[in-house]
């Protein structure tokens, strides 16, 4: 971890001054950034309490073009010592490409929305059927009527993450996402999409289990293992609704697990609504159907207040099968986001875990806050 923060701190040092490609259109381009993250936890229990911190996040990158149509991206993340983004990707228009690397499925709205641009701290308890990148090739293809319809399908081939890349294995993952987004009079957005997965594991052990929305947890619920699995079918549906400073976006997902013996069948969903006290909104990327990056209309550094947001969350898990430490979970979540600038904020939660489950421990009321930085 010492050498890891080292490479942070220099990354923070000499990053600012390299942001920006280079000012002429000669290839190749270059762009140097990163983000950190630090978090604090404070878990409340009946008669005691305890606190705890980390770097959350701590990743520099470095992405630009080859040439004109041809891009690419390399992200390390220091804190967790491995590789995220990884890929060479061809762009055909703003609506089509395809990527080769270590990416991420198409599958999902949130797990697809980078985590700098998330409502929350922890992505919803249904992220647990979303897998980690893994080196693959994706195709993704798009038509859109100018400021008014936006239609995506993407799909693709999936091995294992690039750190267990191994040629002699036979699990691939073949995952695939339509979306649709439609704009009224300007002020209203509707986006919705459906996503599939199906992946070939050939006789492995899967072990399930989650956090309560709260990475400094260390208790992980539901947690279960299941021998001899042959394969995994995810299914997920996704909408999103936004007018000017008000959101509201859910997720429903599926999970059929096929082993030598019995099939097990589990589920989540979550359900999540934000307001803008200050007048901002959230920013909708049409081109890849996720959330961007907000820019407050006053920032700090101009003497504003910057940007503050409420909201809250409800989210659900049923692992209802004839296993050990299954049951069913609940997560409710109220946040206060702060966005400065557009690269710095701070976020506040308070989550409370409600759980069903065989283990017989005592649940803590949760409060966290967050800041957050990228360059």
């Amino acid at each position: 971890m010492k050498r890891g923060s080292t490479f942070l701190i220099a990354g923070l040092l000499f990053a600012p001054g390299m942001v920006h490609a280079k000012k002429h259109q000669s290839y190749p381009t270059y762009r140097l950034g990163g983000q950190v993250v630090l978090d604090k936890a404070w878990f409340l229990y009946d008669e005691h309490s305890k606190t705890d911190q980390e770097i959350r996040r701590g990743r520099l990158f470095i992405k630009g073009d080859l040439w004109k149509h041809l891009s690419y991206e390399m992200e390390y993340s220091v804190s967790g010592g491995e590789w995220k983004d990884l890929y060479l990707r061809y762009q055909f228009n703003d609506l089509s490409a395809v990527t080769a690397g270590n990416i991420k499925e198409p599958f999902g709205f949130e797990a697809l929305t980078s985590s700098k641009y998330n409502t929350f701290m922890e992505r919803a308890l249904p992220d647990i059927f979303v897998s980690d990148r893994k080196v693959g090739v994706l195709a993704e293809y798009g038509i859109s009527r100018k400021k008014s319809w936006v239609w995506r399908v993407s799909g693709g081939l999936y091995a294992q993450p690039i750190e267990a890349f191994d040629l002699h294995e036979d699990h691939y993952t073949v995952a695939g996402k339509t979306t649709f987004a439609q704009i009224f009079g300007k002020k209203h957005l509707l986006h919705t999409g459906i996503s599939a997965a199906y992946t070939h594991l050939n006789d492995t052990k899967l072990k399930l289990s989650t956090r309560p929305e709260t990475h400094l947890s260390e208790t992980r619920y539901l947690k279960t293992k299941i021998k001899h699995t042959e394969s995994t079918g995810r299914y997920g549906i996704e909408g999103y609704y936004q007018y000017r400073g008000f959101s509201l976006q859910g997720e429903y997902m599926t999970m059929r697990l096929e082993t030598k013996k019995r099939d097990y069948d589990f589920s989540g969903w979550y359900l999540q609504t934000g307001y803008f006290l200050t007048g901002d909104a959230k920013r909708y990327k049409t081109k890849d159907g996720v959330l961007g990056r907000l820019s407050p209309k006053h920032p700090v550094t101009k003497g504003g207040a910057g940007a503050v947001e409420v909201a809250c969350r409800i989210s659900a898990l049923d692992f209802q099968e004839k296993l050990e430490n299954a049951g069913d979970m609940k997560s409710y979540t109220i946040g206060l986001n702060w966005y400065m600038t557009a690269q710095l904020r701070m976020m506040f939660n308070m989550v409370k875990i409600d759980t069903e489950d065989e283990s017989g421990r005592e649940n803590p009321d949760i409060v966290e806050m967050r800041v957050q930085y990228d360059f």
